[in-house]
C-alpha cells in the first residue's frame, strides 16, 4: 500500500466509518513522514509536496525545537465542528483560515530559501 493509499484509508476509517469530524493532515503527515506541504483540495484530492532543505538546515531546525508531552488529551471532533460552523457563519473566521494557509506557503518558501530565522516568526503569527 502506498503512503497516499494508507492515508486515504486511515481518513476513511476515522471520518466515514467512525463518524468523526476531524481533519486529514495527521493521517497524511504520519503516512508520508518528513517535512511536506500538504494541500487538501475541494474535490478531495490531496497534493503532497516534499520540502527539500539542506541537511544542515534540517539539523538546525530539529535542534531548535523543543516538544513537551503535557499528559493532556483532547477530542478534536467537537473543536472542528465548532470551527466549521464559525467559518460558514463568520467572514473573519474565513479570513483567518486563508491567512493560515498563506502562512504555510510563506513558511515553505522561507525554508526553500534556507531562511530558518523566519520559521519561529511565522509559527508565532500563526
Amino acid at each position: 500500500m502506498s503512503p497516499g493509499e494508507l492515508a486515504a484509508e486511515s481518513c476513511s476509517v476515522e471520518i466515514d466509518l467512525c463518524g468523526e469530524r476531524i481533519g486529514k493532515q495527521d493521517q497524511y503527515a504520519a503516512a508520508y513522514g518528513g517535512l511536506n506541504m500538504i494541500r487538501f483540495n475541494s474535490d478531495d484530492s490531496v497534493i503532497l509536496e516534499p520540502i527539500i532543505c539542506r541537511t544542515d538546515l534540517i539539523q538546525q531546525l530539529e535542534s531548535s525545537i523543543i516538544v513537551f508531552y503535557t499528559g493532556m488529551t483532547r477530542n478534536a471532533s467537537p473543536i472542528l465542528a465548532t470551527q466549521s460552523q464559525q467559518i460558514e457563519d463568520d467572514r473573519c473566521s474565513r479570513d483567518a483560515i486563508l491567512r493560515m494557509v498563506q502562512l504555510a506557503h510563506n513558511l515553505r518558501d522561507e525554508l526553500h530559501s534556507h531562511n530558518l530565522a523566519a520559521f519561529g516568526e511565522i509559527l508565532h503569527e500563526n
